[in-house]
């Protein structure tokens, strides 16, 4: 019995088939550039949507951190919108991402550990 089966035996889990632990890995391996497109796209996504809620709040460009004559409140809400935007946009992305390869492969990309959180 290898190490790792005696480990997932104490731990009250089945050893993984030598077969099954290089597949699981090589599908992990496809996700990744699977996932960097999705990012990439995801990044796009998030800048328009960030535009169009802006300027529903407000005709001018969003101010930066270092705009000389933008109110803190600008400045502090536009940095809100912009993560809010970004976070939300991503993480729909990334978890649309996961499903379509799952629904593509049959595996799940994440490891087990980050599944049940």
């Amino acid at each position: 019995m290898t190490a790792c089966g005696a480990r997932a035996r104490l731990q009250g889990r089945s050893p993984l088939s030598a077969e099954r632990v290089d597949r699981v890995r090589a599908v992990r391996l496809i996700y990744k550039p699977f996932a960097m497109i999705i990012s990439m796209i995801a990044g796009v996504i998030s800048k328009r949507v960030f535009r169009m809620a802006w300027g529903a709040v407000d005709d001018h460009e969003p101010p930066s951190a270092t705009t000389e004559q933008a109110s803190w409140s600008r400045v502090l809400g536009a940095s809100v919108l912009r993560a809010v935007s970004n976070s939300v946009t991503r993480t729909t992305a990334e978890r649309m991402g996961a499903k379509t390869f799952h629904w593509l492969t049959g595996s799940w990309p994440a490891k087990k550990s980050q599944r049940r959180r």
